[in-house]
């Protein structure tokens, strides 16, 4: 993969990275350091992933060397990697024991705003949780320097290629479990929905995970805004959301085929109606208006079919 430095010199990252260190910038200096004294940022969003996107930096770094310095800022006695985890890894794997690097003196802050919109902007594709915890970084950099909250999301907008909108989604996405992350990062819940459960509890998300892979699930879409809606949740409304066929939301509910039923399935109905029948008010009798009678004889009545309905079950079984 041939690289064209010419576009590399005027790319929109470089833009970015001289509009981030002033104009003092132009007059800056490349040195070649080794790879064992450069250390990780930490807690940085990004992972180095091994893919085809990597190999093409490896086989790059190997027939052109790096082409694009790396950032780095001395932190700790060491030199702290701000952009170009991934070319260092290349250049490891490649063999290189050194790697170019543009040494700068920055605060912590515009370090994390440096380290956010290079890997944005030179990285081809980001898993929806890298960006959301990139923008949450960039947002919390701009309040380390005194920024109000409330302006953060809009500045945050202005370096990225993301609506306010669209990185309140993103925003949103780091209150959720690693696992739900993980299922948005996989592509089953689309960014939009994954904001939306962000309302539920830790307790919920936790639940409503479980459920996600007791039932095989393989994907949830504008049902999040319904599910986020109703707290706590519960399995029966996830089993009408999610199972749409009422022979589909049986077996969600009852896993198994065949179910065993004795007398004491029935304890908490008997229980029920000794607390009923003990009532003092029934004791000598009670005197109702004639609408709390009419409310009275209708619940008896919906009670006995069930009562019926219940009989003809088991008769059934009997029989079969």
């Amino acid at each position: 993969m041939k690289v064209d430095t010419k576009k590399l010199a005027n790319s929109s990252a470089n833009n970015s990275f001289s509009s981030l260190l002033g104009a003092e910038s132009s007059s800056r200096v490349i040195k070649e350091l080794p790879l064992t004294d450069i250390i990780d940022f930490e807690n940085q969003p990004f992972k180095v992933l091994v893919n085809a996107e990597m190999d093409d930096l490896i086989e790059d770094i190997k027939e052109n060397g790096v082409l694009n310095p790396c950032i780095v800022r001395l932190y700790k006695g060491k030199y702290q990697m701000l952009s170009g985890h991934r070319r260092k890894y290349a250049a490891s794997v490649v063999g290189l024991n050194t790697i170019p690097c543009y040494i700068v003196d920055v605060t912590d802050a515009r370090a994390e705003r440096i380290l956010v919109t290079q890997n944005t902007t030179n990285r081809q594709e980001l898993l929806p949780s890298e960006r959301a915890f990139a923008y949450k970084m960039l947002k919390e950099s701009y309040e380390k320097e005194g920024t109000h909250s409330v302006r953060t999301t809009s500045l945050v907008a202005d370096e990225s290629s993301d609506s306010v909108r669209m990185i309140q989604y993103y925003l949103k996405i780091t209150l959720l479990i690693p696992e739900l992350i993980s299922m948005v990062d996989e592509g089953f819940i689309g960014v939009k929905n994954a904001a939306a459960l962000a309302a539920l509890s830790t307790e919920d998300q936790e639940f409503l995970y479980s459920y996600i892979q007791k039932h095989n699930i393989k994907r949830l879409g504008a049902e999040c805004a319904t599910i986020a809606a109703f707290k706590p949740i519960k399995e029966t409304l996830l089993n009408d959301l999610l199972f749409s066929d009422k022979k589909e939301r049986i077996k969600a509910e009852f896993p198994y085929s065949t179910y065993i039923v004795n007398k004491s399935d029935f304890q908490a109905l008997s229980a029920e109606f000794l607390k009923i029948s003990e009532n003092d008010s029934l004791k000598n009798g009670t005197v109702l208006k004639r609408e709390d009678y009419a409310k009275l004889s209708e619940a008896q009545d919906k009670i006995l079919e069930q009562f019926e309905l219940i009989e003809k079950i088991i008769s059934k079984s009997k029989g079969g």
